[in-house]
C-alpha cells in the first residue's frame, strides 16, 4: 500500500477483530501505517470475547449446560425458518388504523381457572380464534395446516430476581392452532405450547441467542441479517400482554380510567395486538396497516366473539 499524506488530526480505525486482520492508524504528521495483526492475536481476542459472553450470561442464572440447551431449544422453535404467507403478511404502507377493546379480567380468569393455564394463554387462544375466523370468513383462506406464529414478549425478571432496574424482556414464538375449530381445545393447545416453552426455558434461550451477538463477527451478523430479511419471516404477528396495577390510579383527584397500549408493526406485518391489564380490566390496543388490513373492525368483532365464546363454553361446562 502506498503512503498517503494526511492532516494532523488523530484518527483511529479498528476493524472488528474477527471480521478483518488489518489495522489502520492515522497519527499527527505521519503517513498511514499498515500492518497485519497476527492470527494468534485474533484467536486470543475471540477467546476473550467468548469468555466475556459466558460471564455476562451468568446473571441470567443456571449452569452452562442448561444455558446451551435453552439456546438450542429456542433456535429450533422457528426463529430461523419462515412462517406461512397470509393476507396479514403483505407489503405494508406508512398509515395505520387503530381500534380498542375492553374486557373484564375476572371473566378471563374464570376460564383459565376452570380449563388451566394462565391469563396470557386465554388471551393467545382468543387471538388464535379471531385470526382463524378473520382469515376464513373475511379473506377466504384455508387455515388447515397453516404455520401461523405469534411473537410473544415475556419478562425474565421473576426468574432472575435481584434489584436491578430496567426491563428484562425476551421473546417466545408460539404456533397458533388455527386449524382447531373448538375454542376450548385451542386453549388447551396453547397451554401445552406455553408449558413446553417454560419447561425448555426458551425465554432464557432467546435472550442468550441475542447476547451471543457480542462475540459473533460483525460481518457474519450483517450477512446473516440480510439473508434473514430476504428469506425468513419467523412470525406472522405480535401479541403482547403487559400486567398493570389492579387498583385505580389518580392524578390529584382525576381517576385514570383506561390505559390502552399500542404495538408497532414489523415489516410485512399487517396486524399487531397489545394488552394492558388495569383495575380489573383487560384493555386491548390493536393496530393494522391501512392498506393491507383496512377492515380492522372486522377483526375486533371476531376477537370479541372468540372471548365471549370461551366464557360461554366454560360456563356451559360448569353447569353440565
Amino acid at each position: 500500500m502506498d503512503d498517503v499524506p494526511v492532516d494532523d488530526t488523530l484518527r483511529l480505525w479498528f476493524c472488528h477483530h474477527l471480521a478483518a486482520s488489518l489495522l489502520f492508524v492515522r497519527i499527527p504528521g505521519r503517513n498511514i501505517v499498515e500492518y497485519a495483526v497476527p492470527r494468534e492475536k485474533l484467536v486470543e481476542q475471540a477467546a476473550r470475547s467468548l469468555g466475556r459472553f459466558v460471564e455476562r450470561t451468568r446473571e441470567l442464572g443456571g449452569d452452562l449446560q442448561h444455558r446451551l440447551v435453552a439456546m438450542a431449544a429456542s433456535a429450533r422453535s422457528g426463529w430461523f425458518s419462515r412462517a406461512s404467507e397470509t393476507p396479514l403478511n403483505q407489503k405494508i404502507g406508512p398509515n395505520r388504523r387503530i381500534e380498542f377493546l375492553t374486557t373484564e379480567l375476572e371473566r378471563v380468569k374464570e376460564v383459565k381457572n376452570a380449563v388451566g393455564g394462565t391469563v396470557n394463554d386465554v388471551v393467545i387462544a382468543a387471538v388464535a380464534g379471531a385470526v382463524r375466523s378473520f382469515l376464513i370468513e373475511d379473506r377466504g383462506v384455508d387455515v388447515e395446516g397453516l404455520d401461523f406464529r405469534a411473537m410473544v414478549p415475556v419478562s425474565t425478571r421473576d426468574r432472575e430476581g435481584g434489584e436491578a432496574s430496567g426491563n428484562r424482556v425476551t421473546m417466545w414464538l408460539i404456533d397458533l392452532p388455527l386449524g382447531e375449530p373448538d375454542p376450548l381445545e385451542r386453549l388447551r393447545a396453547v397451554t401445552l405450547a406455553t408449558e413446553h416453552l417454560k419447561e425448555t426455558d426458551q425465554a432464557l434461550g432467546a435472550a442468550l441467542l441475542t447476547q451471543s451477538a457480542s462475540f459473533t463477527p460483525s460481518t457474519v451478523l450483517s450477512v446473516a441479517a440480510r439473508v434473514a430479511a430476504a428469506t425468513a419471516r419467523p412470525f406472522n404477528m405480535t401479541v403482547t400482554n403487559v400486567p398493570g396495577p389492579q387498583v385505580p390510579l389518580y392524578l390529584m383527584t382525576a381517576r385514570l380510567t383506561r390505559i390502552f397500549p399500542m404495538v408497532p408493526l414489523w415489516v410485512n406485518h399487517g396486524l399487531g395486538v397489545a394488552l394492558f391489564s388495569y383495575d380489573g380490566r383487560l384493555n386491548w390496543g390493536l393496530a393494522s396497516d391501512r392498506d393491507s388490513v383496512p377492515d380492522i373492525e372486522r377483526f375486533v368483532g371476531h376477537l370479541r366473539r372468540a372471548l365471549d365464546g370461551l366464557v360461554e363454553l366454560n360456563e356451559a361446562a360448569q353447569d353440565a
